[in-house]
């Protein structure tokens, strides 16, 4: 495996994800700017419409991680009409949990927007926004689970192509329906809610193709098929689960300290999830290429892949690392003219800057593992973790120790997960070479 082949390889799959990754948090804030024009109500009902609407999304991206790594072992395996077999098994399933959430969504809007802390002047149009994107859950699931099946097949760059068509959808649509049709922010959540199914219209396109190929299978194999689908990615469910736990805990923890500190943390925790873009891209391709080693029988070269991915990304936590926290003093005038506030980001930007190298090591091992197909040992380290996590947070509220506090909880949530997952990766016991695991 020689290096500029190795770094061909990386390279092609983790900068289209990386892509992939950033696209939506440039649609969030050009919502963000399109809908704030109607004033500060609709502002408000956005953000609280669109945090109901990313619990959804955030739980749905088991769909992706578990239908990469059974599609990468039967590519691995060169077995590419059973590969996307599976695959099309994970998008009805997206699809039938994807109506489910859709009515969910419906039919529980405005107590679910009570329940973020949405006020009660805002609470109709945030409810609105929800009926207009609950249309789009059906789509936004089954393309998780797309998206996860052309990880698998080694191209990431369908995602990204999709992914920037769904951003300029979206864009459009919600210019037109705020400011021609004028029907407020049930259009912009209409908007979003179209343009997850364009997209996932546009993944079924380009599957139809490799489908023509192989003659694979373009229903789902069977109904027992899709309960092992579900089965499979239960424990990446629940991955997924305990990492909402612990972020939302974070500002819950924060808001109770009080509104500066909350706005401190919330700034800081915006520039954490930007720097984890692209660990979050090198995750995918170790994903991608843990999963394709392994299905070929070629588990001799997993841990030279792990050991080289480990260094792009402990490199790439080090500089981000050092650059955020020479910016730290710099950057809190972008957001606040509060003094105290401005304090406050400073403080909490060192702690992201200095804990990235940590970051970075977590993330590219639940990469790792997760490709692998390691799934229930992931569920017991995010399970541990969480663990760790509940009682320093609880700590930091009851003693009222600051943001400092609240990011030292952080820290230790993924210190756990990486003193764990780097004892399962330094032994041979999740590598299991084949087809499927």
């Amino acid at each position: 495996m020689r290096l500029h082949g190795f770094s061909a390889e990386v390279l092609g799959l983790a900068l289209p994800a990386f892509g992939a990754l950033v696209a939506p948090s440039l649609l969030l804030l050009t919502d963000a700017a399109f809908i704030g024009s109607l004033g500060t109500h609709a502002l408000a009902a956005y953000a609280g419409g669109a945090a109901v609407f990313g619990v959804a999304t955030s739980l749905s991206y088991f769909l992706a991680y578990t239908s990469t790594s059974v599609v990468a072992r039967r590519f691995g395996a060169d077995q590419e009409s059973a590969a996307l077999a599976d695959g099309i098994d994970y998008i009805a399933l997206g699809l039938l949990l994807g109506i489910g959430v859709g009515i969910v969504m419906w039919w529980g809007a405005a107590t679910f927007s009570t329940w973020i802390g949405v006020s009660d002047a805002v609470l109709p149009q945030a409810a609105a926004w929800i009926h207009g994107a609950a249309f789009g859950a059906p789509g936004m699931m089954a393309g998780m689970a797309a998206i996860g099946l052309f990880r698998g097949l080694q191209d990431t760059r369908i995602t990204f192509v999709v992914t920037v068509m769904q951003v300029s959808v979206n864009m459009a649509l919600c210019a037109f329906f705020l400011f021609v049709l004028r029907i407020g922010t049930f259009g912009a959540g209409l908007a979003v809610g179209i343009a997850e199914s364009i997209g996932f219209l546009a993944y079924a396109l380009a599957l139809a193709r490799h489908v023509r190929v192989t003659d694979a299978p373009i229903r789902p194999t069977r109904l027992r098929g899709l309960g092992a689908a579900l089965v499979v990615g239960l424990p990446l469910l629940w991955r997924g689960i305990t990492l909402r736990v612990v972020l939302m805990g974070t500002t819950v923890v924060a808001a109770r300290l009080g509104n500066q500190e909350l706005a401190a943390f919330q700034v800081s925790l915006s520039v954490w999830y930007v720097l984890s873009n692209l660990l979050d891209a090198l995750a995918i391709a170790a994903q991608a290429m843990v999963g394709k080693r392994l299905g070929a029988s070629q588990g001799h070269l997993v841990h030279e892949v792990v050991r080289r991915l480990l260094r792009w990304s402990v490199r790439y936590g080090i500089v981000v690392g050092a650059l955020t926290m020479l910016l730290a003093p710099v950057v809190p005038a972008l957001f606040s003219s509060d003094p105290t506030v401005q304090h406050l980001i400073t403080i909490c930007l060192l702690a992201v800057g200095v804990h990235q190298p940590l970051a970075a090591i977590v993330f590219l091992l639940d990469g790792v593992l997760i490709g692998s197909g390691d799934r229930r040992y992931i569920a017991f380290v995010l399970t541990m973790a969480m663990c760790t996590f509940l009682p320093i947070a609880w700590a930091v509220l009851h003693w009222q120790l600051g943001v400092v506090g609240v990011w030292c909880a952080m820290i230790a949530f993924l210190t756990t997960r990486a003193t764990l997952m780097m004892r399962r990766a330094g032994s041979d016991t999740w590598i299991v070479e084949g087809a499927t695991r």
